[in-house]
């Protein structure tokens, strides 16, 4: 709540307003009911899979109806006069391969972050449990160097792309947080392997975070910028909670539950990073299927 509060405020202080309006758009209120509800109900079966069952009644429901309502809103969009989406837009090379490549990195890089939280909260206990029993504030302590690495990268990322070609920031980066990955995955075991590898990943999360909605400023034009930015950072959420749920299921395959609660094993949490570093390599490959994009000088203009 205090950071959405204190968000809030540098919103409307300090972020210019947008000068563009078209006075004859429309909300398209039942495209958004259809797409709003379909993917809430996939992602909420996709959510609940694991503790439901994916073969019942609940996640099937879930998934079927959302994939339907889906359906319904692609069908909406091609006869509605003012749709919520073009889907001619996303039928352009420059803008689905934006998408494709930053909802798998962003998704991954997003949707992992537990393996990391799990491993070093969770307790020690011989053959139940390979966490390693940190205190939250030890947590928090050992994970600030690469909390300021990914600010600092994120940043220079921001400023050197009025300059470079915005395709270079994400495949880079991608390949680093792949690496960093794979590191983690071997060495996760001591205070300093977590600091150090864990300061490889963030310089390629970094690097991601910036570019992810430049490339989309960058593939549209200036009136497109809102709704192709929210169809990105839409399919973003969907991919990361796919993500998100199938790394607990392979942790949860290396795991035992004690008393009730689900703990996990040392193979697990490298599964699950080996799992991360391929989600975040399909999308560098994805990246180099992204065309040349406008230059900085063209967005600003527009």
């Amino acid at each position: 709540v205090a950071a959405t509060a204190i968000g809030l405020l540098l919103i409307l202080f300090f972020v210019p307003k947008t000068h563009y309006r078209d006075p004859s758009a429309r909300m398209d209120w039942i495209g958004g009911l259809l797409l709003g509800g379909g993917l809430t109900a996939l992602t909420y079966g996709i959510g609940q899979g694991t503790d439901w069952g994916w073969t019942s009644a609940g996640t099937l429901g879930c998934v079927i109806g959302g994939l339907a309502a889906i359906a319904l809103f692609v069908v909406s969009q091609k006869r509605i006069a003012q749709p919520l989406v073009h889907l001619a837009m996303l039928g352009r090379r420059k803008v689905w391969t934006v998408i494709l490549a930053t909802a798998l990195t962003g998704g991954a890089l997003f949707g992992t972050g537990i393996i990391s939280s799990l491993l070093v909260l969770y307790p020690a206990i011989p053959t139940i449990s390979d966490g390693l029993g940190m205190t939250a504030t030890h947590a928090a302590v050992i994970g600030l160097p690469a909390s300021i690495l990914i600010l600092a990268v994120g940043f220079g990322t921001g400023v050197l792309l009025r300059k470079v070609d915005a395709r270079l920031p994400l495949i880079l980066g991608g390949l680093i947080s792949t690496a960093g990955y794979l590191a983690q995955a071997a060495y996760h075991y001591t205070d300093a392997e977590l600091i150090w590898w864990g300061a490889l990943f963030a310089i390629g999360f970094g690097m991601i975070v910036a570019v992810i909605p430049i490339l989309m400023m960058r593939a549209v034009s200036a009136e497109e910028q809102a709704i192709a930015s929210g169809v990105q950072w839409m399919l973003i959420g969907v991919v990361t909670t796919l993500v998100t749920t199938l790394t607990y299921v392979i942790l949860a395959r290396d795991g035992k539950v004690l008393e009730g609660t689900q703990f996990y094993l040392d193979q697990g949490y490298k599964n699950a990073f080996y799992f991360a570093a391929g989600t975040v390599f399909l999308g560098t490959l994805a990246g180099l299927l992204i065309p040349r994009l406008k230059p900085a000088g063209d967005v600003e203009a527009a």
